[in-house]
């Protein structure tokens, strides 16, 4: 089980360094599911927590396309939860990233099981426990604005 756990993590890093996933899968000896996604971020990031604990979470859209069979592309796009409990990670995320921006995300999933009280059902909602996140693409419209910033000529010296 554990070996192809370690062929699905390889295949799903595509770009991404395999020594990084290799180290990722070689300390995941329990049974957690490992994954890796590339997307964009859906919004801006929000901490919630304590100062002392501080969670930093963002959703991920990941797309894929694929051919009908009349010939025309169809999109489809998933969401995902992201949630990020590494203190000086979440800290760097929150000034880097912004909506728009592609990241590579390598974690591990976790369920979360809530009982709704109206119903009595079992919800189960997924989340994704970031270990790494690489940014892989600014957004256009913030590398324009970058841009733009340090073409415009620094006036409060002449002053």
């Amino acid at each position: 089980m554990f070996n192809r756990i370690t062929s699905f993590v390889l295949r799903q890093c595509g770009q991404v360094s395999r020594q990084m996933c290799t180290e990722q899968v070689t300390q995941a000896k329990s049974v957690r599911v490992l994954t890796g996604e590339r997307g964009r971020v859906g919004r801006d990031l929000e901490v919630r927590g304590t100062e002392e604990n501080p969670v930093t979470l963002f959703p991920l859209a990941t797309s894929q396309s694929y051919k009908q069979q009349d010939g025309s592309f169809q999109q489809y796009t998933e969401w995902h939860k992201i949630v990020v409990f590494k203190r000086v990670l979440g800290e760097v995320l929150v000034r880097r990233l912004g909506k728009g921006d592609r990241v590579y995300v390598a974690g591990s999933i976790h369920y979360n099981k809530l009982q709704d009280k109206e119903t009595n059902r079992l919800i189960v909602i997924p989340q994704i426990r970031a270990d790494d996140v690489v940014l892989l693409e600014k957004a256009r419209s913030k590398m324009q604005a970058m841009e733009s910033d340090e073409e415009a000529p620094d006036n409060s010296q002449h002053e």
